[in-house]
């Protein structure tokens, strides 16, 4: 696992990117973006940090991103912190419901599905393989939430992010992490990111 503040020259040789940072003056920029949609395209797997609405220009910059990736144009709201967990990402650490705390989201998931999902959107996106348009080797996922990784994210949000290292490895590595192959660390804004690793993992934070 590596953990950085910034993404390397080279993303060649990693399975899964975890860009958890969230702050307006950490955007995925326009270079950033196309090394991500590159990568992605040639089968990589990303997890992209977005937030509430006090955060529009990191949220416009995930919004871009998936976009670009060729997954839709979606468009923000605010959906409320209470959602449903949408399977697959249910399982196989149970997990029915989740109580973000002040979370943002989108209101369609575009060619993707919902991570999770309440009548008036969703926090959570997914685009597994074969889903973006510009990336079919690809999987990428996004939640506009920064609370749910933190030190102290309840037991659901817990096993939703198991779920979710999970989806990723298994869409781009073709394994399910067993419980002893996924590691918390602790970054710089004391979030806690998780990530599973089969060949490398980076955490951008």
């Amino acid at each position: 696992m590596t953990v950085v503040d910034m993404a390397p020259l080279s993303l060649a040789g990693y399975q899964q990117v975890w860009d958890i940072r969230f702050s307006n003056s950490s955007p995925i920029d326009s270079a950033l973006q196309t090394e991500y949609v590159n990568y992605l395209a040639g089968g990589g797997g990303i997890f992209a940090m977005g937030e509430n609405a006090s955060f529009t220009t990191r949220n416009d910059s995930v919004l871009s991103l998936i976009a670009a990736a060729g997954g839709g144009s979606l468009s923000y709201t605010i959906p409320g912190d209470a959602q449903t967990v949408i399977a697959p990402f249910t399982g196989p650490n149970a997990v029915s419901t989740i109580q973000y705390l002040a979370a943002g989201g989108v209101t369609t998931s575009g060619t993707g599905q919902f991570i999770t999902s309440n009548a008036s959107g969703g926090s959570g996106v997914a685009f597994g393989v074969g889903t973006l348009a510009n990336a079919h080797a690809g999987a990428l996922t996004a939640i506009f939430d920064v609370n749910f990784l933190q030190t102290d994210a309840n037991f659901e949000s817990q096993q939703l992010t198991k779920n979710l290292i999970g989806f990723i490895g298994q869409q781009v590595g073709g394994t399910v992490p067993e419980p002893a192959s996924w590691a918390l660390m602790i970054s710089g804004f004391g979030m806690i990111g998780t990530v599973m690793r089969r060949r490398k993992v980076i955490l951008a934070a």
